[in-house]
Formats: structure tokens, sequence, C-alpha cells
């Protein structure tokens, strides 16, 4: 009985807090409304870090995987070319849970229990925290931007020091780069990602984006993670295809401009995407 209380009250959280504030319905909207020949594609770092303007989409969405973003590339360019294309060159790309998780799908359909679907069952408990600690209400605080950006606030200089390392050691444990069999697979993905890129005579532009100080001094810590490597794979993909690659793991430092250890909040995202363009090449039209 008490299970079948909390199933029933976590259905309703969900269905009454939370699926009104969703954004992925509107995410594939644009996706399907829109025809830019300047494009994002990625996970949240994109989503969250790149704040699209100058005719640029961003078809970056949050967890969204390898094959994800060939899937959606594949469906957007289907009916004209890319010209300018932003792609996530991150190591975390290649860790165990981003390999082994099953491609989002593009149309989706209501399901009987909606807590119970892969987008929402992970979040379960952050939910019921949010909810109590927001005295019985889950609020939103991103803004999804007409381009497509997810901008959130936060900021990561309120935090102490220790729970920043904290954070970033959990962060780098589960953003250690999987087996080299599983890499092999991803990597096999990600290049017929740039070659289907590439061919459709996209500028492709490979970003690996910023991290936290904290998240680096944890990268550098645990020199076995298998970051290195990826970011050589990374820089031999650009070179391949002729394309632009900026590693800026570094290139923010400021605390405030984060909104946790390792994304960007509304404010970073605005400054950086500025210096992205002219990283890639494309100075400010």
């Amino acid at each position: 009985m008490t299970l079948l209380i909390v199933t029933v009250a976590t259905e309703m959280l969900v269905r009454a807090q939370v699926a009104p504030q969703d954004n992925r319905p509107q995410h594939l909207a644009l996706l399907e409304a829109t025809a830019s020949a300047d494009v994002a594609f990625g996970d949240s770092h994109v989503a969250r870090g790149f704040d699209a303007q100058q005719g640029f989409i961003n078809l970056a969405y949050p967890s969204e995987n390898i094959a994800d973003m060939l899937i959606k590339a594949r469906h957007y360019f289907a009916d004209h070319a890319p010209e300018r294309v932003i792609l996530q060159a991150d190591p975390h790309l290649f860790a165990p849970y981003r390999l082994n998780a099953a491609p989002a799908v593009l149309e989706e359909k209501t399901p009987m229990l909606l807590a119970a679907t892969p987008r929402h069952r992970p979040q379960l408990l952050a939910y019921w925290t949010s909810y109590f600690e927001n005295g019985g209400q889950l609020r939103s605080t991103v803004q999804q931007t007409p381009a497509g950006s997810l901008l959130s606030s936060g900021d990561l200089s309120l935090d102490l020091p220790r729970l920043q390392m904290r954070d970033a050691r959990m962060r780098i444990g589960s953003h250690r780069v999987a087996r080299p069999d599983q890499v092999a697979i991803g990597q096999e993905q990600y290049r017929a990602l740039v070659d289907f890129l590439a061919g459709q005579g996209a500028r492709i532009c490979f970003v690996t984006f910023p991290v936290s100080p904290a998240y680096a001094a944890a990268r550098e810590a645990w020199p076995s993670n298998g970051h290195a490597e990826m970011i050589a794979f990374f820089e031999s993909e650009a070179a391949r295809v002729g394309g632009q690659y900026w590693d800026a793991r570094t290139h923010v430092t400021d605390l405030s401009l984060f909104r946790d250890i390792d994304h960007l909040n509304a404010k970073g995202a605005v400054g950086f995407s500025q210096d992205l363009h002219t990283a890639c090449g494309w100075g400010v039209d």
C-alpha cells in the first residue's frame, strides 16, 4: 500500500509540477519548424553554454549522446545543407553512462506513467527534494531562448571550495572514459557524424566546452581518466575534415559564470558565445 501511495504521489508530482515546465516539446518543435544552415549539436554543455545568435539554432539538449546527435543531424539536414556547425567535443561523451544510453526519439508519445520514463526516472529524488525545499512547488529557472538555448541561473562562487571539490571529484568519476572497445564504437559513431556534416559541406567547429577550475583540478588529479586521449581524437577529427578545433576547457575561470561544476550559467554563456565565434574564425556578423 505504501509503495502504491508513493507511486501515485510521484506520478502526480511529475504531471502537475514537472511536465508543464518541460522544454522538450518546444525543443522538438524547433527541430521541425526551422531550417537554419547554422546549427549547434551536443548535450547540456552546449544547450546551456552556447547562446545561439547570428542565425544559429541550438539543437543541443541535456543528456543527449553521440547517437542522438547523429540522428538529429541527419533528420535536420535531410532537406537543406549546413553551413556553420558547432559540434561538441567533450571527453565525457565517451563515458560509459553516455555511450550506453539508448538514443532519444524525435517523436514522443505520452506514456501511461511519466515518472517511469528514462527522462524522469533518474530525476525523481531531485524532484521531491526541490519540491520540499521550495515549499511545495517546483519552479524551473531555465530560460529557453527563441533559438533553442537553455540558459540557466546559478552561481558556483556561492558554493564553499570543499563542496566544489567534492562535486568535481564525483563528476570526474562519472566522466571517466569507458573501456577501449566501447570507446571504439563511440568513435565510429562520431566519425559518421563528422563525415555526414562534412560531406554536406559544413564548416565544422569542434568545441570542448568550459569547466570550472575545481573540475579541471579534479581531472588533473586523476590523469588516467582518458580525457587526454579523447582531446587528441577530437583534434585529429578536426584536422581530418579541415575543421577548426577549440579546447576551451580552461577559457572561463570566473566562478560566478558557472551554474555548477561543469556548466556555464546564462551570463557565462553569453560572454563565452561571443568568444566562440572568434575562436571558430567566424567573427561577428
